[in-house]
């Protein structure tokens, strides 16, 4: 990489500080359990104590926590204690990692230059925190030691920049890395060619929204959460640039507007994110607080509270289906795979009823290196909603032709009197040797939103083992026969079995070796849950209907009250 020449101007706290600093993108209770005095720093529940000499480039953890460290992330605890003592602390951490880090990059640093996320956060988080410390009189602007930092923080823009064109604009990586670039620009009125990189900067996020969002709103890589994360990067970058007097952006506010609404149809009525992908969907009441500060009214709902609230995204694959009556919804996936944070998990639904999960997605745990390893099975099509082949899961990621479309399709959704029909087809094969048969799966749904008819066609040749998997959110259950029943809250949700002979039923709740009946609700959080498990050997083409059927259960306490 080029050397980086850039020299800042002597800042004081006016021209250091001119924006106010974004929401940071990891939330502060993520590094609870570090002890700064003590150098020992927890990320999401994994700790470990460095040496009095921190080696930034050593990492004595899982794969993902030398990264954390060098994203400077426990700079939010100042907030929780802002004393002089910790800012002290924490700028003598700073001024640690530029003494042995200097500003400018280093080819084989790993953890501390090499990675775009991890500079694209670091001076995030430095900025932020220098500014909370200057303006409660714990850091003072005009010392060398601040104008220090203000230098590499100015260095690392730059280089952060250049990585951000070398490594292209296609997943969120590249919003986190502008938003970042863009704050610190915004925020120092003296940073060299200000204009200049600034519009730069705006002609990247362009790009890059051109590339990730898709014509419906929902950005490629088809997780809700991660479609959250990248929408709140855009909308403070247009808050920054509202701030900074940076001329409005009338492509910027229409991408926004689509992506809210596609927020907005994934909000589960428990107040939970409809998890697909890797979602947390405990995260649904912050996206919520989100959706309450940005949104100046909600989408339109249907006239009748008894008829449907339909949103279909084509591109996407999704289809959700909202009964305000009975505070149902249905987000039935019949889409591709996506470019990222993606599961194997087609033709899979969420299910709420009476402001209930009842049908969930896994989740994803952490981001856990190796296949057997909870994010493992929370990725594969055994811990999802649909079926699996010969004990094979979908093969969708090996297709990356096929990972996103460039027209609109699947599910097909049609109205026929009360009901709601939705189908779909997956055909890419199952297992490494992409076992070919064909799924394709109707939907019919009834009652508010309370009934479903599921029927599950599988065309192909010969006799095949055939597992039909339903998750079930963590609760109590009983499994009588072909009756499955559990109870979630304050609604009971029952699931009658295919009738076919040589079909049988068993339930996996929190095993391993291999795992099966997990659920995640949030990061470094794994659950029990149950899996109704319907398997036998089939030959093709056969069709299994189940059906599925809510009710409310009015007295919680009676474990299966009818």
């Amino acid at each position: 990489m080029r050397p980086i020449h850039v020299r800042l101007l002597p800042l004081d706290a006016a021209s250091a500080f001119r924006v106010s600093a974004p929401a940071a993108l990891v939330p502060v209770e993520h590094f609870a359990g570090t002890a700064l005095s003590e150098h020992r720093f927890s990320f999401y529940g994994e700790t470990h104590r460095l040496d009095a000499s921190i080696d930034w480039e050593a990492n004595p953890g899982t794969w993902h926590w030398g990264h954390d460290l060098n994203r400077f992330g426990f700079l939010l605890l100042y907030d929780l204690d802002p004393s002089q003592g910790t800012a002290e602390t924490l700028l003598r951490l700073i001024e640690d990692w530029l003494d042995k880090n200097g500003c400018q990059p280093r080819p084989l640093s790993a953890h501390a230059w090499q990675n775009l996320l991890n500079v694209a956060i670091r001076i995030e988080n430095w900025w932020r925190f220098l500014s909370s410390a200057t303006q409660r009189g714990h850091c003072d602007a005009s010392t060398d030691r601040f104008q220090r930092i203000a230098q590499g923080v100015a260095a690392q823009t730059i280089a952060l920049l250049r990585m951000i064109r070398a490594r292209g604009f296609d997943d969120n990586w590249s919003l986190i890395g502008l938003r970042a670039a863009f704050y610190i620009l915004c925020s120092i009125s003296v940073f060299p060619k200000r204009s200049t990189l600034t519009a730069l900067t705006l002609n990247y996020l362009r790009t890059a929204l051109s590339r990730q969002i898709l014509p419906d709103g929902v950005q490629q890589e088809l997780s809700p959460h991660y479609h959250w994360v990248a929408l709140e990067l855009i909308v403070s970058i247009r808050q920054l640039a509202r701030e900074a007097h940076v001329p409005n952006a009338p492509w910027l506010d229409a991408t926004i507007e689509k992506m809210m609404a596609f927020l907005q149809a994934v909000m589960s009525p428990s107040g939970a994110i409809v998890a697909l992908g890797d979602s947390d969907a405990e995260y649904g009441g912050r996206i919520a607080e989100f959706l309450d500060q940005h949104v100046d009214t909600e989408r339109a709902p249907s006239s009748n509270a008894s008829e449907p609230d339909i949103a279909l995204f084509p591109y996407a694959g999704l289809a959700c289906v909202r009964h305000r009556s009975t505070r149902s919804l249905l987000v039935f996936d019949g889409g591709p795979y996506g470019t990222g944070h993606q599961h194997e998990d087609a033709l899979s639904f969420w299910l709420s009823a009476f402001g209930e999960d009842l049908v969930v997605d896994p989740g994803r745990y952490l981001y856990e290196k190796g296949p057997d390893t909870y994010y493992a099975h929370l990725r594969s099509t055994s811990a999802h909603s649909t079926i699996m082949i010969d004990g094979a899961g979908q093969c969708a990621e090996t297709g990356r032709d096929q990972w996103r479309r460039s027209t609109g399709g699947e599910p097909n959704v049609a109205i026929d009197g009360a009901d709601v029909r939705l189908s779909a087809s997956y055909g890419q094969g199952y297992g490494p040797s992409g076992i070919a048969v064909r799924h394709s799966r109707g939907i019919v749904l009834r009652e508010n939103g309370l009934s479903l008819l599921i029927r599950d066609e599988l065309t192909g040749e010969g006799p095949h083992d055939v597992e039909q998997n339903w998750l079930i959110a963590p609760g109590p259950w009983t499994l009588a026969g072909r009756s499955f029943r559990a109870r979630r809250g304050k609604a009971i949700v029952e699931i009658s079995c295919s009738e076919i002979d040589q079909l049988s039923c068993r339930v996996a709740e929190g095993e391993r070796k291999p795992y099966r009946g997990w659920y995640s609700p949030r990061l470094n959080v794994v659950l029990p849950a149950p899996t109704l498990i319907v398997g036998g050997r089939l030959t093709l083409p056969v069709v299994i209907e189940t059906v599925i059927r809510v009710s409310p259960c009015s007295d919680p306490s009676d474990e299966f009250a009818s």
